[in-house]
């Protein structure tokens, strides 16, 4: 109770102030439409000043592995993470036939952004797998192009779900595609603009070849830089320095890239 105590002071603090070191580190609770999300707070490392902003989304199998890595390693590299567990808001919206839309979605993913940053201020979306796609719609809308600074997607698919349900967990661990509603990326992709968008992908992905994501490049609108890692699969275990050195170079030309 205290603990819970504390956190609500943490949040009233940061909503006050519109500061990221208003925040203590860890998890903390936002409702969007109503609903309490898992919000995962990293502070840059070291702290010096104002340091960039950053909302990630991980896949769909949600906060765990690989997503962790890079947010730790993001915040080791001077910028504050804010992550959202995608698999908990995915299922928090899936009820039986009733799943989240497109409008939805990109309408949450405004709201969180300003929840991070209610004093106005851009913020970086980096998202992967799910997270990425999820990265296309927070960019996307008259408020998108006005919250968001830039934009980093790691192993972008073809689609992504609207909803979750433990069934889809389970059909995941043998790589099957759940069983809910999906969006095509390509219908949204080219509404980032003016956005920049920075499109890193493994040259060996078992979701979506370096062919079809050349296409979801191609759609795409300018500012956009596309990083094939070859030899690397979905997580880039076979390439995490070059994947660390994209990512790299990625966050810094997403957040200076010049919009046309």
């Amino acid at each position: 109770m205290v603990l819970r105590h504390i956190r609500w002071i943490a949040l009233l603090a940061f909503a006050a102030h519109g500061e990221a070191a208003s925040l203590a580190p860890g998890w903390n609770t936002v409702a969007l439409r109503g609903v309490d999300q898992d919000v995962m707070y990293v502070p840059a490392q070291p702290s010096q000043g104002p340091n960039p902003v950053v909302l990630f989304m991980p896949g769909d199998a949600g906060w765990r592995g690989f997503a962790v890595e890079v947010t730790d390693h993001m915040a080791a590299a001077g910028y504050s993470v804010f992550g959202l567990d995608t698999k908990r808001y995915l299922s928090s919206f899936t009820n039986g036939k009733t799943t989240l839309t497109t409008r939805q979605m990109s309408g949450d993913l405004h709201r969180l952004l300003r929840w991070i940053a209610p004093d106005g201020k851009q913020v970086l979306v980096v998202g992967w797998s799910q997270g990425a796609a999820m990265a296309v719609l927070a960019a996307q809308g008259r408020r998108g192009h006005q919250q968001v600074s830039g934009v980093v997607t790691i192993s972008l698919p073809e689609e992504a779900a609207l909803g979750w349900s433990r069934m889809d967990t389970l059909m995941s661990l043998f790589r099957k595609r759940p069983n809910q509603p999906h969006f095509a990326v390509k219908a949204h992709i080219g509404s980032v603009r003016p956005v920049g968008l920075y499109m890193i992908h493994p040259g060996n992905d078992s979701f979506t070849t370096p062919d079809r994501e050349q296409e979801l490049f191609r759609v795409a609108k300018e500012p956009k830089e596309l990083v094939v890692i070859p030899d690397a699969g979905h997580s880039f275990d076979e390439a995490r320095e070059s994947f660390w050195t994209a990512l790299g170079k990625g966050l810094e030309w997403a957040g200076q890239a010049v919009h046309p």
